[in-house]
């Protein structure tokens, strides 16, 4: 039962950052939209952490991570193993599977056209900064931790249309590799696991864990078009 607790405590998505909506101050329906994204500094190398060496952080304010995993000890990684992680999680990978989330939400309820290369027909931009990357290890599994920060700007004024940041911390399933999203709690990726997977396969499961942000950051969107609509009737 403590296990169960503490899988749902790691599953919980967290929102820290701005978030701000003027959707409905801005027509979108149909408008060209130029896509960008932006690895910052402090993505640019995916880092190994170990959950109850992890002191409180804006990601994790309430220390909530680290007081589950107290008393639990903690699973190391060999170096070959922190390797082949490292070399499987390939920032500009993640970001493109967050981009894609919100580009996916703007074309199904907005119409929108995506453009991939700026020119003098682009009306908005919208950036996708990812701030943030991190495996993390604890005795109960693997878990990627994924901070991103997307922006709407409207090209001609400069003004904010709408901006929201997610952290999600999510625990990396093996069954990723094959398809499919069962939350079995059997299915999350143990340290010792890790020396019997390729890297193809690791870059996969990563992949698809990284996916699950953008998902997520659609989903909020959408809520924000809903909203916004509403308020223009």
């Amino acid at each position: 039962m403590k296990f169960l607790l503490l899988i749902s405590f790691l599953s919980i998505i967290l929102f820290f950052g701005c978030r701000t909506n003027n959707l409905s101050k801005f027509d979108l329906n149909s408008k060209k939209m130029y896509f960008e994204e932006i690895v910052a500094s402090g993505a640019t190398n995916i880092r190994i952490t170990y959950s109850s060496d992890r002191p409180p952080s804006k990601d994790d304010p309430g220390g909530i991570i680290k007081d589950i995993a107290k008393g639990i000890g903690t699973a190391f990684l060999s170096a070959d193993i922190e390797s082949k992680l490292i070399r499987a999680a390939n920032p500009d990978t993640i970001i493109q599977a967050i981009s894609f989330g919100v580009e996916n939400a703007l074309v199904k309820y907005l119409n929108v056209q995506p453009q991939y290369t700026l020119n003098n027909e682009s009306e908005f931009v919208v950036t996708t900064i990812l701030e943030k990357c991190e495996l993390v290890s604890n005795p109960n599994g693997i878990y990627i931790s994924v901070q991103a920060e997307v922006e709407i700007t409207q090209r001609g004024t400069g003004e904010l249309v709408w901006e929201n940041t997610e952290t999600n911390y999510s625990p990396i399933r093996q069954n990723y590799a094959y398809g499919t999203t069962s939350s079995s709690v059997s299915d999350v990726i143990q340290a010792t696991q890790l020396a019997t997977l390729s890297e193809p396969e690791l870059r996969t499961i990563i992949n698809s864990a990284a996916q699950d942000v953008g998902r997520k950051m659609a989903n909020t969107l959408r809520e924000d078009i809903r909203e916004a609509l509403k308020e223009k009737k």
